[in-house]
């Protein structure tokens, strides 16, 4: 498991979870996730999502990260990887999660 790779929600499959935390943090069980979406909010949280690639939808991940959705898993519930968001993305994604959390 490795920071960027999508995950389907081990409860609810339809939906899709990105792995945001740090690989040590993920190798020692424990995943930072957020929640991707099919179309971001309106207002201030709509500010904290960070649009998706139409070619994303093909695993399922919609139009939207949205790093006001933060919570965790343990690795073990996590099934394989369905899909990994790009290199630029994954900086948009960092940008707003040092927004959401209020970090420098």
């Amino acid at each position: 498991m490795r920071r960027g790779e999508v995950f389907a929600h081990p409860s609810a499959p339809h939906r899709r979870l990105l792995l945001v935390s740090a690989d040590a943090l993920t190798d020692a069980g424990t995943a930072l996730m957020i929640e991707l979406v099919d179309k971001a909010p309106e207002g201030t949280r709509g500010l904290l999502s960070v649009p998706l690639a139409e070619y994303y939808r093909d695993f399922g991940c919609g139009g939207a990260a949205r790093a006001d959705r933060l919570g965790y898993f343990a690795t073990a519930r996590l099934g394989e990887p369905v899909g990994q968001i790009d290199d630029d993305t994954m900086a948009d994604i960092d940008s707003a999660l040092r927004v959401a959390l209020d970090l420098d």
